[in-house]
């Protein structure tokens, strides 16, 4: 077993430098030269990004493999003890994070994109994940690729994980719309915690957290930890539990941006036929038609419309 070590790029004030180590057993070698240079790029922009030692993390070294067919559909940070169907290497490192084939034999930007929303999760802490954590590794990923200047594979993606959304969603978020993209994200964030992410949504709130060129990004270095889980977390597994916004109060405007703890009221209205409606964000889902406002909570709620919990 060989691995090679990738050092971040040195930060100034800076003493935590993230360290990757490339499973040579899973990525090939006429390739893997180049996928070192990638994650060498991509650590050190996530480093100047989400500076520091997370306060989960003894140490700053952690694998990389390339999973094996069908053993994951997408990229996962692992965590824990080492599980049947990893390579060698993997016992090396408390923490691993394994990509999907698609990123072979040479797709280094596919392979920017998940290793990017990876750290970010090891920079928030793995051990915990919701909806939210979720949305910032994608807006992470985002930002990796376009600081890394792939804009032309960030807008396929963008596009890629809007495609089940509404038609006059994506319209939306073509024409920078993003009081309509917030309502949409605040009106399908009602329901609980899923451990299946809804990378349309994310992909959403991404775009609305992106749309403010200073979002304070090294505020998410261990904001798992803010959390409203019953028990402490484990060091072997990950567990979901809501994200505890008012502990960030540094992010409250961006959390209202993705539709959370609004004072307003949202207020819907389901349509069967095309309604004339221009006070609404209106859109077609599931063969009706939705209107969507948000109105003051002291108003009455509109004729035909009910509260949205």
């Amino acid at each position: 077993m060989c691995l090679t070590v990738l050092f971040s790029q040195s930060l100034i004030g800076q003493e935590w430098h993230t360290i990757v180590a490339l499973d040579r057993s899973t990525f090939p070698e006429e390739t893997y030269a180049l996928m070192s240079r990638t994650a060498a790029r991509v650590v050190a922009v996530v480093d100047e990004m989400i500076p520091g030692r997370p306060e989960w993390r003894s140490s700053n070294r952690l694998t990389c493999f390339v999973a094996a067919e069908k053993w994951t559909d997408r990229p996962v940070t692992l965590i824990g003890q080492v599980r049947k169907g990893e390579p060698r290497s993997s016992r090396a490192n408390r923490v691993r994070i394994a990509v999907t084939p698609e990123v072979l034999p040479g797709a280094y930007q596919r392979f920017a994109f998940q290793l990017a929303h990876e750290l970010a999760h090891v920079k928030m802490d793995p051990r915990i994940d919701n909806k939210l954590i979720e949305t910032f590794a994608v807006a992470v990923s985002f930002e990796v690729m376009h600081r890394l200047k792939y804009e032309s594979y960030l807008e396929t993606n963008q596009h890629y994980y809007a495609e089940s959304l509404p038609a006059e969603v994506r319209a939306a978020a073509a024409k920078k719309e993003f009081d309509k993209l917030s309502l949409y994200l605040r009106y399908r964030w009602q329901d609980k915690e899923s451990r299946v992410p809804d990378y349309s949504l994310q992909t959403i709130g991404a775009v609305l957290i992106r749309s403010d060129n200073n979002f304070p990004w090294r505020s998410l270095l261990g904001i798992g930890l803010k959390n409203f889980c019953r028990t402490a977390p484990s060091p072997a597994r990950m567990q979901y539990c809501g994200l505890d916004e008012s502990a960030v109060p540094e992010l409250r405007t961006y959390f209202e941006k993705l539709g959370r703890k609004k004072t307003t009221k949202l207020v819907l209205r389901i349509a069967g036929m095309t309604p004339v409606d221009k006070t609404s964000f209106l859109f077609r889902e599931k063969g009706r038609y939705v209107l969507l406002r948000e109105i003051d909570s002291s108003r009455p709620v509109p004729f035909g419309f009910v509260v949205v919990p």
